[in-house]
């Protein structure tokens, strides 16, 4: 007997979840996609509740969802919530988020750096501000400082798309002379870690390898 054959229009989150739920079962499964669709433009966040529930809603997989998580990828989800920055200068608990996003509650208390960029919507110093007022810092002990970053990213990506800046660190000599310039901020030594923008790999999180060569975590908002 043949397997089952299912298609699969669309090769978003839900067309790859439900692609893989039918490979799973045993279906023979073709998957149709012609680009990015919606879930192109999700925040980086992994939600299973609702922002101001999240903290106190059940922090437990099912077995079926931590398969998929795990197949997929492309997500960090462990057994505690994580704090992450978006770039709006709010603070906020999340199931999970995208193996670029900066957990700031893995990080135990200090200073976080956030570099002063020449990029149109990358204000530091008012991101800075807004993160260390929110309840979410106090309460996980960190700090958040703009520091100057002459250079961090050449005088020719400063109009560039976010998505183009993220494509141009997916190549690994430009991610090292990211991570060379990230050194150079000052009060890097004694940081708890360096909040950037979404220019952490568009093919793949760069994050992992940033922080091996910079040696401290950092991250992105979302």
């Amino acid at each position: 007997m043949s397997a089952r054959r299912v298609v699969v229009v669309g090769g978003g989150l839900a067309g790859t979840a439900a692609a893989w739920a039918a490979a799973r079962a045993g279906a023979e499964v073709t998957l149709v996609s012609r680009g990015a669709g919606a879930s192109a433009l999700t925040s980086g966040a992994v939600d299973d509740a609702a922002w101001e529930q999240a903290l106190e809603a059940p922090a437990v997989l099912g077995a079926d969802l931590e398969a998929f998580v795990a197949a997929l990828g492309v997500w960090e989800v462990g057994p505690a919530r994580a704090c992450v920055a978006t770039s709006s200068g709010v603070l906020r608990a999340t199931r999970g988020h995208d193996r670029a996003v900066l957990d700031l509650a893995s990080l135990g208390r200090g200073k976080v750096l956030v570099p002063r960029v020449d990029r149109a919507g990358w204000d530091a110093d008012a991101l800075a501000r807004a993160f260390d007022a929110h309840p979410s810092a106090f309460a996980l002990g960190l700090r958040f400082v703009a520091v100057d970053a002459p250079a961090l990213l050449d005088a020719d990506w400063a109009a560039a798309s976010d998505i183009d800046v993220a494509s141009h660190h997916d190549d690994a000599a430009a991610l090292a002379s990211l991570a060379a310039r990230l050194r150079e901020l000052p009060g890097l030594a004694a940081a708890a870690g360096v909040l950037l923008g979404p220019w952490l790999g568009a093919a793949a999180s760069c994050a992992s390898a940033l922080v091996a060569a910079l040696g401290k975590p950092a991250g992105e908002v979302v």
